[in-house]
């Protein structure tokens, strides 16, 4: 693609960004392993499209993996406070490669789920249904508006992950237990897998044209940490 085609294209993002609704994305890091450079390139394709962002490198170092996205709600939170607009999480190993248009759209809470999609590994052993109110997430890519239903779904993700006693399995399981036990009246939009295409996940995900894909995610469950410098830890 050549610059002109590349200014063409940032002019249309920063147009359609003055008529949709303003939405900050946001993430956090640790200082260890592969995340720095990470976090480098998740800016960088922000910037791209002109997407305002709050990317945060954290002092602090988590002793396992499942504990960092532990945290992952409580940021989330606390952003979408600080702001007082919609935000969307983006795990740090992804890259946006085109404009995420669909994320702009008037919504509570967006996320991709696998009941409500067909084609990978669990097809057939889950139910599907597109217009589903039931919830079994893949959590690198969610939005929240900044509304009382928004709020209220994560401030039980929270309760529920200070409560339990499992610290074996990451966050989005126990948000889908707290997605489930419904209440919220939220304005959901469940996102195609080409807004969060895990490309190292299965042949599902990696035969995707790449060239339709929006949000790209590096997504190896923990594996982006130094174990040799600090085995168990980062995020």
């Amino acid at each position: 693609m050549n610059f002109k085609k590349i200014s063409i294209i940032i002019l249309i993002c920063t147009l359609i960004n003055k008529f949709l609704k303003d939405i900050i994305f946001i993430s956090f890091y640790t200082t260890d392993g592969k995340y720095p450079k990470l976090s480098v390139k998740l800016k960088k394709s922000l910037e791209k499209f002109n997407l305002k962002y709050h990317i945060v490198a954290l002092e602090k170092c988590f002793n396992t993996w499942e504990e960092g996205t532990y945290f992952k709600p409580n940021f989330i939170l606390q952003s979408l406070l600080k702001f007082r607009k919609p935000v969307v999480w983006l795990d740090i190993d992804t890259e946006v490669w085109q404009f995420p248009e669909l994320l702009f759209g008037d919504h509570d809470f967006a996320i991709y789920n696998w009941i409500a999609d067909r084609d990978h590994h669990l097809f057939g052993k889950i139910p599907y249904d597109p217009k589903t109110n039931s919830l079994i997430c893949s959590g690198g890519v969610q939005k929240y508006s900044y509304t009382a239903p928004s709020i209220h779904l994560l401030i039980n993700w929270i309760n529920v992950l200070k409560e339990t006693k499992n610290k074996d399995k990451g966050d989005d399981p126990f948000l889908d237990f707290v997605f489930n036990k419904g209440g919220f009246d939220l304005k959901t939009l469940w996102l195609p897998k080409t807004y969060n295409r895990m490309d190292k996940h299965s042949i599902f995900w990696s035969k995707i044209n790449a060239e339709s894909v929006v949000i790209n995610h590096d997504y190896k469950g923990g594996g982006h940490r130094n174990d040799l410098i600090n085995k168990g830890k980062g995020f």
